[in-house]
């Protein structure tokens, strides 16, 4: 598609309302210089059907901060649909910006950047677990009602219980909200795939940070990298201070907090080990044996906590707008 006429039905379609368009010389004019391409036509429509949801949201008497925040609001909105995204903040930019202070307009620019992020969230875990343990990877057995209740009892029955952590995989199950797009993947203590760099970019284009933790990863492995702690070292680094602790998110699988206290860190952990303290986050209470009431209580913990905490990101983008 020729960037000519978009950049010019975009500059058009911004400047004035999409009903009053037809009366515009210079869009009667690009009509008619284009009244045989297809293309156009296409890139026309699709234009003039952004502009005009978008009028519906923003051509409204209401007071300048809600209109920014209607704005970002918008964009959250078409995530899973870029090219939608993209074209409406074109239109935003080019018709709506230029009207609003400096401060929200550098608001507005990066909540841009947040709004592109790939993924809602980061789930970080561990298949490390203390070695000359035989048999399954204890994570599984400790919660093995809870991942059967998630993945299936055939699911549960077909793993590699001795290399993967299911517990995880039940989680990113409870995770993986309509519309809730997270990084997930299911590396293995045995598995030198997973570079640095992967880990890095998925982080960065992460809007919160999920780790749930185990008193395991506070053992530096014999051999290779901490993923866990390099995983929770960059975002602690990345993430803009502001809104930082709110975005980084605690699940501890263990009894209680008596337990995670019990661990002496390696030395080197010491500030990861602090923050998740300090961070009071919810435990998990084992269920290697069927309990209706430990099981609802575990779930919970997900859908009334974390599910919400990770939504919760993004209304906060919406009305921190000055």
């Amino acid at each position: 598609m020729p960037r000519d006429y978009h950049d010019d039905l975009i500059r058009l379609y911004a400047g004035n309302l999409a009903a009053s368009l037809p009366n515009v010389a210079a869009f009667q004019q690009l009509c008619t210089e284009f009244a045989q391409d297809a293309s156009f036509l296409a890139e026309r429509h699709r234009v003039e059907l952004a502009k005009t949801k978008l009028e519906t949201v923003l051509e409204r008497q209401m007071p300048p901060q809600q209109v920014v925040q209607k704005a970002i609001q918008f964009l959250i909105q078409t995530r899973g649909n870029n090219q939608q995204r993209d074209l409406c903040h074109e239109l935003i930019v080019a018709g709506y910006r230029p009207r609003w202070t400096e401060a929200r307009q550098r608001y507005f620019d990066d909540a841009w950047k947040m709004i592109k992020l790939e993924y809602d969230y980061f789930l970080s875990f561990t298949s490390r677990y203390p070695p000359g343990v035989a048999g399954d990877n204890p994570i599984n057995t400790a919660y093995q009602q809870f991942i059967i209740s998630e993945i299936g009892v055939d699911e549960y029955n077909k793993a590699d219980r001795k290399k993967q952590n299911l517990l995880a995989s039940a989680v990113q199950r409870l995770l993986s909200q309509p519309r809730m797009k997270g990084f997930y993947f299911p590396h293995t203590q045995y598995d030198n795939t997973v570079t640095e760099k992967k880990l890095e970019e998925a982080c960065d284009n992460s809007l919160v940070f999920v780790q749930l933790v185990q008193t395991i990863m506070f053992d530096p492995p014999a051999t290779g990298t901490n993923f866990c702690f390099f995983e929770w070292n960059r975002v602690q680094t990345q993430f803009a201070e502001a809104d930082k602790d709110r975005r980084i998110l605690f699940v501890v699988a263990a009894q209680d907090r008596n337990v995670f206290l019990g661990v002496l860190p390696f030395y080197e952990y010491d500030l990861w080990h602090d923050h998740i303290r300090r961070k009071d986050p919810p435990y998990l209470p084992e269920v290697q044996f069927y309990s209706e009431a430990t099981l609802r209580e575990v779930k919970r913990t997900f859908q009334d906590k974390m599910v919400p905490e990770i939504r919760a990101a993004w209304f906060r983008l919406i009305e921190g707008a000055p």
